[in-house]
């Protein structure tokens, strides 16, 4: 029959590739500032138990070398306990930070080889810390 009725043509399919660009790249703008804050973060974290272990390894290494520590410690002048100066080693394990102070606890390996409990307490003066206390157990 022609020119009788006829079934309509289907509308034409839209495109989505412009909607998956979009979502594409607001999914890598996501994905890099998720990143990016996660490293700032850790490396904050790191900072923050990494300054007191440094300075009590530094305030040890120091005392066995039989050199002053006053640029550590936060009272100079201070006289250094004979056990520190004859340890052999150390090992600092725990570090717990709270605002401006910290203690960092370990073992420390006396003269002999045996071993001890060592905790430090530090404060932050500034953007350094110092030892305030050095307790052997």
């Amino acid at each position: 029959m022609p020119g009788g009725w006829q079934q309509p043509l289907p509308a034409p399919r839209r495109s989505r590739r412009r909607v998956w660009i979009i979502v594409a790249i607001v999914l890598v703008v996501l994905l890099g500032g998720c990143t990016a804050l996660g490293i700032t973060l850790v490396s904050r974290f790191a900072d923050a138990v990494r300054g007191p272990v440094d300075v009590a390894n530094n305030y040890l290494e120091t005392a066995r070398a039989g050199e002053r520590v006053d640029e550590l410690a936060c009272q100079p002048g201070r006289v250094i306990p004979d056990v520190l100066v004859r340890s052999e080693g150390q090992q600092l394990f725990n570090v717990e930070v709270v605002n401006r102070s910290a203690t960092v606890d370990g073992t420390l390996i006396l003269e002999g080889g045996g071993r001890g409990s060592i905790r430090f307490e530090l404060d932050r003066r500034g953007e350094s810390w110092c030892v305030a206390q050095v307790d052997v157990r």
